[in-house]
């Protein structure tokens, strides 16, 4: 779910696929912000975190040319690899994470997006049923 999708611009080709995207980015909205959905989310290259400057995490964070360079990296890193409580983990510990280096600019910038994030999906978000609550729960119906 988290790698459908991309900014609207690289649908400008086909106005229908446009418009199923855009859908799509207020759908992957929704659904993180119920439930802390958010935090089971990848936080880079995800169309649903986008900025309202239309950036992805990583283009704010590391800037476009290092973004790409530690793509294959990152990619796997959810939203809460990189959260401790109600903020973000440390530099040190982020570092172990993103498995790259990290200078105190890029961290501050992370800490300031992964804050976003909790802020815009998991603190303000609705109380909803996580995806999680639906493997666990027992059925009140049988087929």
């Amino acid at each position: 779910m988290d790698r459908i999708g991309g900014k609207i611009e690289e649908y400008e080709t086909s106005v229908c696929l446009r418009s199923i995207m855009v859908e799509w980015r207020k759908v992957k909205r929704e659904f993180y912000a119920t439930g802390e959905n958010a935090l089971q989310a990848r936080i880079f290259k995800n169309n649903g975190f986008l900025t309202v400057q239309n950036e992805y995490v990583e283009e704010v964070v590391f800037g476009r040319q290092r973004g790409r360079e530690i793509q294959e990296r990152c990619r796997d890193v959810m939203v809460e690899n990189l959260v401790t409580g109600r903020g973000c983990i440390s530099k040190d510990n982020s570092v172990i994470v993103l498995r790259t280096r990290l200078n105190m600019a890029e961290y501050f910038k992370l800490r300031e997006q992964v804050e976003r994030i909790l802020h815009e999906f998991v603190i303000w978000g609705s109380t909803g049923k996580k995806t999680g609550d639906f493997n666990t729960e027992e059925r009140k119906w049988k087929w």
